[in-house]
């Protein structure tokens, strides 16, 4: 029973370190987070109103789930502004290998094999705005390697997946 519960462990940890999501977050700690109940998402680069659309809806849901409201902009404690940017990467790989005479695998040479993967970054900042005066409150920011998917239903469970683990830790709303 013992060997079954850490083999478990061991899947799941596995299965948690092969996320590419990386999250950071920075916040203004004199601020009173308590203070905010509304507020209005305004994007910036807006090309893609497919994937706007479904960052709107998944950051307006989160934010429902926090407790706080989606209203008019002239109505908002607080706007959240977010920035869509996407770059080629290249990651360099190097491995070494050691070629032996067969059927003895000593007394060989070790020989680097290198590699390279080309792939697409994707960043979405999120900014929390006190429209008063213009000052960052929230800043979260999230990295992935974009993926390509089937169908519509799989780019809209990606993208509620990235935001609902960028809004993470952003507070709740106490009633």
């Amino acid at each position: 029973m013992k060997m079954k519960i850490i083999f478990l462990m061991l899947i799941a940890t596995l299965f948690s370190a092969c996320s590419s999501l990386r999250v950071s977050s920075d916040y203004d700690t004199k601020f009173d987070m308590k203070t905010l109940k509304q507020f209005h998402i305004i994007h910036s680069n807006a090309k893609d109103t497919l994937t706007i659309n479904r960052i709107d809806d998944a950051i307006t849901k989160e934010l429902n789930t926090k407790g706080y409201k989606a209203v008019a902009k002239n109505e908002a404690d607080f706007l959240v502004y977010y920035h869509i940017d996407v770059k080629n990467k290249t990651q360099v790989l190097t491995d070494y290998q050691t070629i032996g005479m067969y059927p003895y695998r000593y007394g060989g040479i070790m020989v680097p094999t290198t590699r390279t993967y080309n792939y697409d970054e994707g960043k979405l900042i999120v900014d929390m705005v006190v429209p008063k005066d213009n000052n960052i409150i929230y800043r979260l920011s999230v990295k992935d390697e974009l993926k390509t998917f089937d169908t519509p239903q799989k780019r809209t469970k990606y993208i509620n997946k990235v935001i609902k683990a960028l809004l993470k830790d952003f507070p709740e709303k106490k009633l």
